[in-house]
């Protein structure tokens, strides 16, 4: 009753899943029979029932929306069946539409889940690279300290490659020199 607003709630799910334990019946282990009463046999049909419809096959789940709001309805009208067996068995007495609807859930509760299913859905989507992350950068953050520093090893860098060059063309040069001197003595005067 406190949960029936919370259907995907863990407290929901877990009293759903205690139905079979609380309605058991009573054991008679000399001849290994359960005994039920006629209440709690009521109370196993509803909760099967509604069991059954909450797990359907993949291929008999709503395909659209129309289907989705029919199954939804059933879904309500079946919980509300279940809920009237169980407070009969338990001798309470309510109206149908006090276990449908008399329940308080607030909005925020509501905006609350559906957010979340929002942010889950988003995050499997992004995380399977499905969904691209949207980003746009405004700026860089600066160190000024840091900056100057990148510029003047930039700098250096510069003018270590440039004497670097230098130092090259000036030993090709010599090289130039040396392979002359060579080549001129190798082949004799002419």
């Amino acid at each position: 009753m406190a949960t029936r607003q919370a259907r995907v709630s863990p407290d929901h799910v877990r009293a759903l899943n205690m139905i079979d334990l609380a309605y058991y019946g009573t054991r008679i282990p000399l001849i290994g029979w359960v005994w039920r009463t006629k209440r709690e046999k009521q109370v196993l049909t509803a909760w099967h029932d509604y069991h059954a419809h909450l797990n359907l096959p993949p291929e008999r789940r709503p395909k659209n929306e129309a289907e989705q709001n029919n199954w939804n309805g059933r879904s309500d009208e079946l919980l509300t069946n279940l809920l009237d067996c169980i407070a009969t068995a338990n001798n309470f007495r309510f109206e149908r539409n006090q276990l449908k609807g008399g329940s308080y859930s607030p909005e925020a509760h509501n905006t609350v889940e559906l957010q979340g299913q929002a942010i889950r859905h988003l995050a499997i989507e992004v995380l399977a690279g499905n969904k691209p992350l949207p980003m746009e950068v405004k700026a860089w953050p600066v160190d000024a300290a840091a900056a100057e520093q990148q510029r003047n090893t930039q700098a250096e860098l510069v003018q270590t490659q440039t004497e670097l060059v230098q130092n090259q063309r000036e030993m090709m040069g010599d090289f130039k020199q040396i392979l002359e001197r060579l080549t001129d003595r190798a082949v004799g005067p002419q």
